[in-house]
């Protein structure tokens, strides 16, 4: 293969504190750049508006940074002027974001994470709607190729946009790099003191939004609770044991809390209030964001994880509960069923009965089943990893310049 010379927008991943396509737009220049490191057939440049902060793959020869001028409305002004420039310079562009150079001079290989916009519009602001809407239609309508996250993003794509499914490639997200499923045994008192956590809990993990359904989640645990008390009453009415007064039946669930750990997203305001006003309000933990040494605190002692959103992408939050082998209840639908695979329970997100009953279940595996539920985790996350995503967009390319 003669020289393929390749631009990459950079920045996505050109940002501090990285969260969702940050993270997936970095973890896959970072992979490009390692696998292309000794093969001079490719050559990068990697279009910026700032200078790489830290992390950042570091400039060599095939691997260069371009800065873009002007700044401001940079993906719709300045990006397409440094790419007319450089037109005779690069064979293909590509974007691990939503949004291509409307006026593109070149070939370009486009990204979309999910089209939750055009299901639920009324869940955004109205700039950000508008904006997502017309600049992720022209992005792909006129996209080489476009990559989506998921299997079930690649059917959205071909149902709003009616693209031909060849013109689509499905490439995973994989584990965040900073993650680990390692604990600083020093930090738990200091995370559990922090948020008040005295009792054993399921885990949410994720942005307070109404697509995370986690008003259904809150009415799922009242349920999950009623049934733990009822369980103490049959323990303590039965002539099993001798009642005594004020005896504590040792039930191990009747503590349980539920710890919704993330930041505090857009339109949360009838989630905060249905906590408020829930019967089990004292039993729900509200952190806020937490860094990731605090979420691997959490991961690593949760009894279950829970994601029953009505609308994925991928669902990150499923996956990491595989890495710490934390059964994950998620919903049956959009993405959340490939993601997990046959290592997690699949409930109805609509049902909030269906839901208690699936952490119910996740809660209560014998020891058998545990191990096994280990096994199919760990089998389920040899699909997921940064190096086969990043092969996968680099065959894409290579395809393209045949």
């Amino acid at each position: 293969m003669s020289n393929f010379r390749i631009g990459i927008d950079g920045n996505e991943a050109n940002v501090d504190n990285r969260v969702g396509s940050n993270v997936y737009a970095f973890e896959l220049m970072k992979q490009i750049e390692e696998q292309t490191r000794n093969n001079a057939d490719f050559i990068f440049t990697i279009f910026l508006t700032n200078k790489p902060v830290q992390g950042m793959p570091e400039e060599r020869t095939g691997w260069t940074y371009h800065w873009i001028k002007p700044k401001a409305f940079a993906t719709q002004w300045g990006l397409p002027l440094a790419l007319f420039k450089m037109r005779k310079e690069l064979d293909l562009f590509f974007t691990p974001g939503h949004y291509a150079p409307r006026l593109c001079p070149i070939p370009y290989v486009s990204c979309v994470m999910d089209l939750g916009f055009l299901h639920f519009p009324r869940q955004f602001k109205l700039k950000d709607y508008w904006q997502l809407k017309l600049w992720t239609k022209y992005s792909v309508q006129k996209a080489k190729r476009i990559v989506a996250i998921s299997e079930y993003t690649k059917q959205d794509l071909q149902k709003q946009y009616k693209i031909q499914p060849e013109k689509i490639s499905v490439i995973y997200p994989a584990m965040n790099a900073q993650i680990s499923h390692r604990e600083n045994q020093n930090m738990r008192q200091t995370v559990f003191h922090k948020f008040k956590i005295d009792a054993p809990y399921i885990l949410y993990v994720g942005t307070l939004q109404p697509r995370k359904n986690i008003v259904q989640l809150v009415e799922a645990f009242e349920h999950l609770k009623l049934k733990y008390q009822s369980e103490v009453k049959q323990l303590t009415t039965s002539g099993k044991r001798k009642k005594r007064k004020n005896q504590r039946i040792n039930h191990p669930l009747r503590d349980l809390k539920l710890v919704i750990a993330g930041k505090t997203g857009w339109l949360a305001e009838p989630i905060l209030n249905r906590i408020k006003k829930s019967v089990c309000k004292s039993d729900i933990i509200l952190t806020g964001y937490v860094d990731e040494e605090e979420k691997t605190i959490l991961y690593t002692h949760a009894l279950c994880s829970i994601l029953i959103g009505i609308h994925e992408g991928f669902g990150m939050p499923a996956l990491e509960s595989l890495l710490f082998h934390v059964v994950p209840v998620v919903s049956e639908t959009t993405s959340l069923p490939e993601v997990v695979g046959e290592a997690g329970v699949l409930v109805n997100p609509y049902n909030s009965i269906h839901v208690m009953k699936g952490i119910d279940k996740a809660l209560n595996l014998n020891q058998k089943e545990r191990k096994e539920f280990e096994k199919r985790a760990d089998n389920q996350l040899k699909k997921f990893t940064w190096e086969l995503s990043a092969k996968k967009l680099l065959d894409i390319f290579t395809t393209l310049n045949k």
